[in-house]
């Protein structure tokens, strides 16, 4: 998914904040042009008044900040990765940490090891709070946060941060990256004369930029990895929050706003309000929890008999009842009929949009062991009741076709095993009963509670449940655009927008196994000098390039009599693309023409190897050649259009045959129609030129290489 952040110019008066790609090419550009400053998080589109919270990606920084010392800055900022480093074992090099050349010091968390990498709606607020509990937890050395600048955590466009080795106008220092290393020498001394004197030196590396060579970091830091003590503490965090910032995001203090003329003459009559209208209001805010708490007290404060105890007192016992209905309250209260509700909290449920109302009622808990779809019935209750409704299951993102149409949503569950299954589920199957989901959703290792109303409930969710994230379904693998598509993998940069399959394969079809260097020891090295060995493998990889060389789908047939090594160079051409079980890559021709056409579906853009021919029915093998070298099976009526439906696009087949019988030659003799043309082997042999002469197998070798 493509991200976005701020950038500016700090150094021009009139400069304003721009919205650009968060790549290196685009910070490079707006560097050029003279931008010093970029936002710390990106976003998923830019914010406004109609969208106002796009979903965040980014680590979590902390700046530290002395106007007394920079030292001071930096000598917090040390102990604050030193507890860590020896209370969870969390090793600072995976830190990037900078000198400001300003008042103190900058760190960065990867967020991968808080597992924050999915990104966050409200990602400030979540990263405050974690920096707030990773701060009280380092109390123990004696840390109380004095110079941790706060202000850096807040929503909207955020807050940016000067760029590397970018002067500051103010001092004619730089912002510059330091190591780990050099600062515990700083501070390896206990004497603190002698760490002031050390950093003082370290400081001098601001007086100029500092650029560091891919080799000097790679040598003074470590890759960042998953922290299971500050993931949970960040998983945590964000369930609390999510919880309350539940309520009150949808409900909250725009209540007092709402249509019911009841509340609005409680609130404009505060000072008045007869005890039997305070009551009934008391009873109607009381469902709102915490917040209607705080809104109890805020229309009771202009009452002159007015007492916090007493106001308590009375909230707790309202909370015993239940919210009074319009019937009970025209008992004391003259009220229209225009809200069409029978009860005060009817109207809040009107006005709280759609995909915000089934987030209220449905609570997705994953990781946990309390993991699972929970239903909240009163939502609006202080006491947080829940329902389970089945194991792990979540809608992760709308999809549709590249025509915008055949919407439908992935599905994520979990299985009783633990395991994570994705599949994609058409909106046209919530048609009906929807008996086709349940066993979709049996098979793949659901499990339903034991509610009444589990399945209408969990239906609801799958139907109703929102989410902005969005992706294109494609229904075969290969070349889609500029993007090489297999399994839910897409092999390129040129696209924007995420591909998800809307079929299934093999499970093992493009397993991986070994390593690229294991390969080329084990199988492409010992088929150096065998012709029809280099040839099988130089195949494999023309597979991959005849879409966009634009050549025709072609077959290669190898034929002699048995036990001479047939089936084994396709083996050899099928570990280019993946496999797995005692025959890798390789499918038989024993099939009908049906299960051929979806097997060709499978190898779209790719290898399909094909053996022992000889058991294949005459006239079937006879229409499948065809039916593959035509690149097109066979025309089908598609319900919802009423017309003929182009199944599937071009793939390349890589046919083999063992065990060829005089006798069945001449049944075959289509065979001279798909013979592979000059170019075309023209072609394989440069190919084998530049894979097996110039070794450039790294270049060319398919990533799901498997060895046999």
């Amino acid at each position: 998914m493509k991200t976005f952040i701020y950038s500016w110019n700090r150094n021009k008066s009139n400069s304003t904040w721009k919205f650009i790609e968060s790549s290196s090419e685009a910070r490079q550009k707006v560097i050029e042009e003279g931008a010093t400053d970029f936002s710390i998080l990106s976003f998923e589109y830019e914010s406004s008044t109609e969208r106002p919270h796009p979903l965040r990606f980014g680590d979590l920084f902390i700046d530290f900040d002395s106007k007394e010392s920079s030292f001071l800055a930096g000598k917090e900022m040390y102990l604050f990765c030193r507890y860590f480093y020896e209370a969870w074992k969390i090793n600072p090099k995976q830190f990037i940490i900078w000198l400001s050349g300003g008042k103190g010091c900058h760190l960065r968390i990867p967020a991968i090891i808080f597992s924050g990498e999915e990104g966050d709606r409200y990602l400030p607020v979540l990263h405050r709070e974690l920096m707030e509990k990773m701060l009280s937890e380092a109390n123990l050395y004696g840390l109380d946060g004095r110079y941790i600048d706060r202000s850096l955590y807040c929503l909207g466009k955020g807050k940016l941060i000067r760029e590397e080795n970018i002067r500051r106008p103010d001092n004619d220092r730089y912002k510059v990256r330091i190591f780990w290393d050099e600062l515990g020498k700083v501070f390896e001394s206990t004497d603190v004369q002698e760490q002031e004197k050390k950093f003082i030196e370290l400081w001098k590396l601001t007086e100029k930029p500092r650029i560091l060579t891919n080799e000097e970091i790679s040598d003074n830091s470590i890759q960042a990895v998953r922290n299971e003590h500050l993931s949970t503490l960040f998983h945590d965090i964000n369930i609390s929050i999510k919880n309350q910032e539940k309520i009150n995001k949808v409900i909250c203090t725009d209540f007092k706003f709402s249509e019911c003329e009841f509340l609005k003459h409680c609130q404009d009559n505060a000072a008045t309000l007869s005890e039997p209208e305070w009551w009934l209001m008391l009873r109607i805010l009381a469902p709102l929890g915490k917040t209607g708490r705080e809104l109890a007290h805020e229309y009771s404060k202009a009452h002159p008999e007015y007492s916090h105890e007493k106001t308590e007192q009375k909230f707790e016992h309202a909370k015993q009842y239940r919210c009074p209905s319009c019937k009970e309250i025209n008992g004391i209260f003259e009220c229209s009929d225009q809200c069409r509700v029978k009860t005060p909290l009817k109207l809040l449920e009107k006005n709280i949009p759609p995909r915000e109302l089934v987030n209220l009622y449905f609570e997705v808990i994953k990781d946990t062991p309390e993991e699972g779809l929970y239903y909240n019935p009163n939502p609006f209750e202080e006491d947080d009741f829940k329902k389970k409704i089945s194991s792990y299951i979540e809608v992760k993102k709308f999809l549709r076709d590249t025509y915008s149409s055949q919407w439908g949503r992935e599905i994520e569950l979990k299985d009783c095993d633990n395991n994570l299954h994705k599949f994609v589920i058409n909106n046209e199957e919530f048609a009906g009963n929807c008996e086709s989901i349940l066993r979709l959703l049996y098979s793949e290792g659901l499990q339903l509670s034991m509610e009444k109303e589990a399945r209408k409930l969990l239906f609801d969710y799958l139907r109703c449940a929102y989410t902005e994230k969005r992706a294109i379904k494609v229904d075969k693998t290969g070349w889609f655009q500029k993007v090489y598509l297999i399994g839910d993998e897409g092999i390129g940069t040129d696209s924007s927008c995420e591909f998800i399959p809307d079929y299934r394969t093999n499970q093992n079809l493009f397993g991986k196994m070994g390593s690229l260097e294991s390969w080329q020891e084990n199988v492409a090295l010992p088929c150096t000098g065998h012709m029809l060995a280099e040839f099988a493998i130089a195949t494999a990889f023309a597979s991959l390039i005849l879409t966009p060389c634009n050549f025709d789908s072609f077959g290669v047939h190898f034929f002699n009599n048995s036990s001479k090594g047939k089936s084994t160079l396709a083996m050899v051409a099928g570990s280019v693309c993946g496999g797995g079980g005692p025959k890798g890559f390789l499918r038989q021709w024993r099939a009908t023409s049906n299960a051929l056409e979806g097997l060709a579906v499978q190898h779209n853009d790719n290898l399909l190897c094909l053996d022992e021919i000889s058991q294949a029915d005459s006239k079937a093998l006879y229409e499948a050649i065809y039916m593959l070298m035509n690149d097109q099976g066979k025309a089908r009526l598609k319900k919802i259009y009423n017309h003929n439906l182009y199944l599937p696009g071009r793939f390349w087949s890589y046919l083999m045959a063992k065990r060829l019988s005089a006798t069945r030659f001449p049944k075959i003799s289509i065979v001279n129609k798909w013979q592979v043309n000059r170019s075309v082997l023209s072609i394989l042999m440069q190919m084998l030129d530049m894979v097996f002469i110039r070794i450039s197998l790294k270049i060319l070798i398919w990533p799901h290489s498997v060895i046999i």
